[in-house]
């Protein structure tokens, strides 16, 4: 798959309306609360669960790193292995874990498109990378809890509008219930080592 152009970084601001409602600009709004009930455990021979494809997650990123040093005048060592028609030299694997994320901190967070198929943490304040957020990270779903109710959407797969569509909605979702915190659920490549020539 070929992969467009960097598209745009999102700077999450955090400002608060009238009604101390936390707002991002979106047209897609995604909502879906849900009944808090246990969660059933999956057997160890099912596949992983909200997992992005690893091959879209590297070309991905190298396609952003890219364009991150084009801006910053460093690109001419940056290219990717396609461009290069190479096989990476290393091999990946893709963990699984979860933040939670102080409301406040979230204009900390800064978000990038790779076409629109993936988006990816591009930066992080000190008290975003402190509560486990690291640059390169996909976040593949978010989170709310509530009284009675708990608000939880996947984002795997959703553009950057529709992204910053579920991350208002669970923010807004934790504010009325007295929340101060979200939980985001991320996709994080790792390195593992050279592969065999």
């Amino acid at each position: 798959m070929t992969y467009s152009k960097f598209l745009h970084f999102l700077l999450l601001a955090v400002w608060f309306n009238t009604s101390n409602s936390f707002v991002v600009s979106a047209k897609n709004t995604c909502t879906s609360i849900r009944q808090s009930s246990p969660e059933t455990s999956a057997s160890s021979s099912d596949p992983p669960a909200n997992v992005v494809d690893k091959n879209t997650f590297v070309t991905a990123i190298e396609t952003v790193k890219a364009e991150i040093a084009k801006a910053s005048g460093s690109e001419s060592e940056t290219k990717t292995s396609e461009e290069n028609n190479e096989q990476p030299s290393y091999t990946y694997a893709i963990g699984k874990t979860k933040a939670i994320l102080p409301i406040q901190a979230a204009s900390g967070l800064d978000l990038a498109e790779a076409e629109s198929t993936m988006v990816l943490v591009t930066g992080v304040s000190k008290e975003v990378a402190e509560a486990g957020i690291q640059a390169f990270d996909t976040i593949v779903g978010i989170s709310a809890a509530g009284e009675t109710l708990t608000f939880r959407e996947s984002t795997n797969g959703l553009d950057l509008e529709a992204t910053a569509a579920v991350f208002t909605t669970a923010v807004n979702h934790a504010l009325d219930n007295g929340k101060v915190e979200i939980e985001l659920e991320l996709n994080r490549l790792i390195k593992l080592n050279f592969a065999e020539e």
